[in-house]
């Protein structure tokens, strides 16, 4: 054995002039006061002790001669281990071999008392170890009445003589204590030089500093206060309703801290994510592994890429396997920007996670956080806290959990507003325990500060050595919402969101009050889910009542058609091929009357179908094109079919309940695109020509655009035109909303992420949420009474730059909420409920668009998009002027996205004449 793993003498000394306390030395056989020797807990030049003469400090528990003196066999008699221990004399060098077979009841155990410990010290257990087979041991720390748990460390030990070294600290000076050293599987285990020593604290985080980040490329590996920043569940896993998440803080996992505890309550899977994580060289090869335990059917994964599946496991825990360690080799993919890990658990189970890590290497390594700290933040349970807002009447505080040791460690905390603001906390002293909790307030003072904040906090040493990954959490600050706990059916605001609770409270607190049941929630009232086959109703009451619950207004839509009743003869698209026509109207009139009647009660306007003017959405056959191709075609009356398809439904609604409302037209801004969708102009002429004016309540059309905003004639009006061609009159005769649509499908992205992100995050929020201000205030104008934006409840994911969605709205990529939410937050507690007064041009391409009432009067004062950067706007003093985000800003100030709001409690005419004032200075507006 080489010369490398002979004894080596390490200073044993604490700071200042205490040294270690004096040892055992009737059990080591040597006083270590005052030494600077390591102690040798391992040693196999003794002579070797007898079982009988031992003090075996825990009852029932075999004994064995053939160990070195003071280590006795504790492996629990109820086990049926077939073990054998002996030392080998090889060349000179003498070590333990241990064989272990059959594991499969429990885990072989030696045990060794050791000297009193300080939790003033740093201490370090080293041991120099291989194994047959890969397999894992674990170092672990007791108290000898209780066999308590302080401290433990895995490692997977590989076929070739390897030192291993785990440092820790104690909460409090250790008393009677036991070093054990457990055997986790069958295989012939070899171990030399087992030592305790105490080290200098500084030196050796400065190692782990350079060493350690490159074990552990996790930033989060640990869980103290549950969910953190960058987790996410998919678009249909609700908190509280399919799963409940939190913190297990009656146990310490494997990592020291307390474990991720996670219930799931349905059959269905359910899939969390963990933060996006980057490699140094990303074709390395790499080890991802995560401590479970539980009960549970779970698969656990690893993604790269553009969501790239490169490693799972299916694992099935039961509780009395205690927890295992799950490993999922997996290369780097060339030119990945991030990755993740993901647990999918299949029906109901608890199960807890732990000491998350991926390495570098195809064999684990010893778990290791990537730094010596790490911290945990989140905002305190409130309201809509489970949607990362905090109300402005609720205190702005934040809690945190640091977990790791150092001496004179400090935890810093720095806030960043939406303006690049900057504000550095005070410094928090960490104490001594590895858990430090605390609560603070993250604004130092009770502001009015509105939109998102950006909460960045790290541990630092106290000459400025960073000891943690930064942890980023992102807060908003919002108005309450003006109908914030009760029903707002006269609100203009909708959306599409699945029905999970933290969707919806985000819907309702940031001022949605409608949901439009459409992809998010078609399952609820398509056709396609309910009556899968004839006859069968299979309704899901309780997921619609999650909406009534939260006083959620509901647009239920009326489309799809089951196999059975459908021009569907092979299936080719798993979305598309509900979409086929019903052959016979009389099934579907039945579903309109059952669907209708079932939901009587909770909701009361039901739109009818879904883009009917694209032809895959209301195809009779799929066609072969010469290309190789498959398409959806349309019968040879599509404006007859659709128009059918309303006055069914218009009827058999009607003849039970005049109260509920069909909507219908269903048409778009768009032009035609040969062969798969119509001209908007034309889809209205052709059904109104078909006289489906008739048999609806309220006319719908669509519009998607990337487009300049702000003034008569934009888009937003020229689409209008072209969906409700104005010689038919149909504005005037019909309530007209807008069932979907987007200004900001090419614009959203990772929102204000910044640290947690594996890239670079280079979105403008401000051009993001100016630009959704400006859709809605231009639809508003003109005429539009409801707006349904798509979507909040897309395909979550944020290790890739390239799966931001273009049809994210109001949310980042992992469903948590985006600038433009806030902005839009603002813009309803301004507007909802205020009736359109007159557009006014100001000059300069600046527009006002005035709203109110008799006693109050909102202004949103809006640049041409584009315009000249500097206008020169005249504004009183007496205005009293806010930014799209609700901060109340100065005369003189910039004006962010070129737009301001004037609020005034007066009747829209009188601000009409303070704007058009020509007595006052000068304002600049920028873009």
């Amino acid at each position: 054995m080489e010369k490398t793993y002979l004894f080596t003498i390490i200073v044993m000394r604490i700071l200042g002039p205490i040294y270690l306390l004096t040892f055992l030395p009737a059990m080591l056989g040597v006083s270590y006061a005052d030494t600077r020797e390591p102690i040798p807990l391992l040693s196999f030049d003794e002579p070797r002790g007898s079982a009988a003469d031992r003090n075996v400090i825990r009852p029932n528990f075999q004994m064995s001669v053939n160990l070195p003196e003071n280590w006795a066999v504790t492996t629990p008699v109820n086990t049926n281990l077939k073990t054998s221990y002996q030392l080998i004399d090889e060349a000179g060098e003498k070590y333990l071999r241990v064989e272990v077979d059959n594991n499969e009841t429990g885990a072989a155990r030696i045990t060794c008392p050791i000297p009193n410990l300080n939790s003033e010290i740093v201490y370090q257990v080293s041991f120099i170890a291989r194994s047959k087979v890969p397999m894992p041991i674990v170092i672990s720390l007791h108290h000898q009445l209780d066999n308590g748990l302080i401290w433990r460390k895995k490692s997977v030990l590989s076929g070739e003589w390897t030192q291993y070294e785990h440092t820790f600290m104690l909460d409090s000076p250790g008393h009677e204590l036991n070093l054990s050293i457990q055997f986790l599987g069958s295989s012939t285990y070899d171990l030399i030089k087992v030592h305790l020593r105490a080290i200098d604290t500084r030196k050796t985080l400065e190692v782990n500093n350079i060493l350690e980040t490159e074990r552990n490329f996790l930033p989060v590996s640990r869980f103290p206060l549950g969910l953190q920043p960058g987790m996410f569940l998919n678009e249909n896993d609700s908190l509280d309703y399919v799963v409940s998440i939190d913190t297990d803080t009656s146990i310490l996992g494997p990592s020291g801290s307390h474990p991720l505890r996670v219930r799931t309550l349905s059959e269905g899977p359910v899939r969390l994510t963990f933060p996006p994580f980057s490699l140094p060289d990303r074709r390395m090869d790499c080890m991802a592994s995560v401590y479970l335990k539980g009960k549970a059917n779970l698969i656990c994964k690893v993604f790269g890429g553009d969501r790239e599946l490169i490693a799972e496991k299916n694992v099935t825990l039961q509780v009395e396997d205690g927890w295992q360690r799950i490993l999922m080799p997996f290369k780097g993919i060339p030119f990945s920007q991030g990755y993740c890990l993901q647990i999918h658990a299949i029906g109901k189970g608890v199960y807890l996670a732990d000491a998350l890590q991926v390495s570098e290497g195809k064999k684990p390594k010893d778990y290791i956080g990537q730094m010596p700290f790490e911290i945990a933040l989140k905002l305190p349970e409130s309201e809509a806290s489970m949607a990362g807002i905090q109300f402005s009447d609720e205190p702005p505080t934040l809690e945190y959990c640091t977990t790791g040791q150092y001496r004179n460690a400090f935890l810093h905390i720095e806030i960043e507003d939406i303006y690049g603001h900057k504000t550095v906390l005070k410094k928090i002293r960490l104490d001594d325990p590895f858990h430090n909790y605390g609560r603070i307030e993250y604004l130092e003072k009770e502001i009015s500060a509105l939109g998102p904040f950006r909460i960045n906090a790290c541990v630092m040493s106290e000459d400025g050595q960073r000891l943690s990954p930064d942890c980023e959490l992102i807060a908003y600050r919002l108005r309450r919402p003006r109908h914030w706990l009760k029903d707002a059916p006269g609100s203009y605001f909708g959306v599409h969101v699945p029905p999970t609770k933290q969707g919806i409270l985000m819907a309702k607190a940031i001022g949605l009050n409608w949901v439009r049941l459409h992809d998010t929630g078609a399952h609820l009232c398509g056709w396609w889910w309910l009556e899968k086959e004839p006859g069968k109703w299979r309704f899901r009451d309780e997921l619609l009542m999650r909406y009534r619950s939260h006083h959620l207004s509901i647009l239920g839509v009326i489309a799809t058609t089951p196999p059975w009743a459908s021009y569907m003869i092979k299936p080719h698209s798993k979305y598309f091929d509900r979409y086929y026509l019903p052959r016979n109207l009389t099934d579907f009139e039945n579903y309109v009357a059952k669907v209708t009647s079932q939901y009587q009660e909770n909701i009361s306007t039901y739109e009818v179908w879904n883009e009917p003017w694209i032809h895959a959405y209301i195809p009779v056959e799929l066609k072969n094109k010469e290309d190789g191709s498959k398409r959806y075609e349309t019968s040879e009356t599509p404006f007859r079919d659709y128009a059918l398809l309303v006055k069914s439904a218009y009827d058999t609604v009607k003849e039970n309940d005049l109260s509920i409302s069909i909507a219908g037209l269903n048409t778009s801004t768009f032009p035609e695109r040969q062969n798969r969708s119509f001209d908007g102009g034309d889809w209205t002429r052709g059904t109104v020509e078909e006289g489906i004016l008739n048999h609806m309540d309220i006319a719908t059309y669509h519009q998607y655009l990337t487009a300049p905003l702000g003034s008569p004639g934009d888009s937003v009006e020229e689409g209008f035109r072209r969906a409700l061609p104005p010689t038919l009159n149909i504005e005037d005769t019909f309530p007209i909303w807008l069932t979907e649509g987007s200004a900001i499908f090419n614009f959203t992205g990772f929102g204000f992420y910044k640290n947690t992100l594996t890239f670079d995050n280079n979105e403008d929020v401000w051009l993001t949420s100016g630009m959704h201000i400006r859709f809605t205030t231009r639809l508003l104008a003109q005429g539009v009474e409801k707006i349904f934006y798509y979507s909040m409840g897309m395909r979550p994911y944020l290790a890739s730059e390239s799966r931001k969605s273009l049809f994210h709205y109001f949310t980042a990529p992992d469903l948590s909420l985006h600038p433009s939410g806030a902005a839009h937050s603002n813009l309803a507690w301004f507007l909802d409920g205020e009736k359109f007064f007159e557009t006014i041009p100001l000059g300069f391409g600046l527009q006002a668009y005035i709203f109110g009432g008799e006693s109050n009067s909102v202004a949103i004062l809006m640049t041409a998009y584009g315009a000249n950067e500097n206008v020169e706007y005249i504004a009183p003093d007496e205005l009293v002027l806010f930014d799209i985000f609700g901060n109340e800003i100065q005369q003189r100030q910039k004006w962010p996205a070129g737009i301001i709001i004037v609020h005034q409690k007066l009747p829209p005419s009188k601000l009409k004449e303070i704007l058009l004032n020509p007595q006052l200075e000068p304002l600049q507006i920028t873009l």
